[in-house]
């Protein structure tokens, strides 16, 4: 299949999407929510869509886990 260097161009095409442009947004993602990217953005150079699975389990266990504390709930009350 690869023989057909139209076949190979689209594959290369579609390799290029997957690892710079889903790569991009899990780091921009990443910087944005306090989420740590760096092996989801190395399996995504390897794997594309395992890396971009890997970065959304991340992202989950990152939200339920490492959430920040509520700042409401630490903050003096207010004097009236």
């Amino acid at each position: 299949m690869f023989a057909n260097s139209q076949v190979m161009a689209l594959g290369w095409v579609h390799f290029l999407v997957m690892d710079l442009f889903v790569g991009r947004w899990i780091y921009l993602q990443g910087q944005e929510n306090g989420i740590f990217t760096r092996h989801s953005l190395a399996f995504c150079l390897f794997a594309g869509p395992f890396g971009l699975l890997i970065h959304f389990f991340t992202a989950a266990i990152t939200r339920r886990f490492f959430a920040p504390a509520d700042d409401n709930a630490s903050a003096e009350p207010s004097a009236v």
